[in-house]
């Protein structure tokens, strides 16, 4: 693999020695920085590494599986109340099988499923098939000519707000 060295092509340039001097140094300074940089880079990846390593190793003792484990005194402090626990229980249902059997609880049938009917206490507004066939005509013709086609209901509305027909 060849090394790029940009300082030997420097002198192939068409360039005055000033100039060539001030572009020299710069080049070295940016090689020299690139230099540090990629050691400081390597340096912090090293770092990263080990401190993934012992995070793994902290984790694995913290979570592992041995820190699960009941410690003896804690074990017998345990199986004494899931002795007590489970002994409870036993003389619960044992009480329940000695006494009648118990009465399941019967849900009530739900009156009607879907939609409800509309209590009493509000008003009914019955509709009236004559007159609703009939009202278009008691509109006046310029509400006519501009109206959509609208169903029997919207039409009576609009003759109820137009008021009696004329003779």
């Amino acid at each position: 693999m060849q090394t790029m060295n940009p300082l030997a092509k420097l002198d192939h340039l068409d360039l005055n020695p000033a100039a060539k001097t001030q572009v020299a140094a710069m080049i070295q300074a940016l090689l020299d920085q690139a230099k540090r940089d990629a050691k400081t880079i390597q340096a912090k990846d090293f770092k990263i590494k080990a401190l993934t390593h012992e995070l793994a190793h902290i984790r694995r003792i913290r979570y592992g599986v041995k820190s699960e484990t009941l410690s003896p005194i804690q074990r017998d402090v345990f199986e004494e109340t899931w002795n007590t626990d489970l002994s409870a229980i036993e003389a619960e249902v044992e009480q329940l099988q000695d006494d009648q059997p118990g009465e399941t609880v019967v849900k009530p049938k739900r009156p009607r499923a879907g939609r409800q009917p509309l209590p009493d206490h509000l008003p009914r507004i019955e509709p009236c098939p004559e007159l609703a066939e009939g009202s278009a005509k008691m509109l006046p013709n310029s509400w006519m000519s501009s109206l959509p086609s609208f169903s029997s209901t919207a039409i009576f509305a609009l003759s109820m707000l137009a008021g009696p027909a004329k003779p």
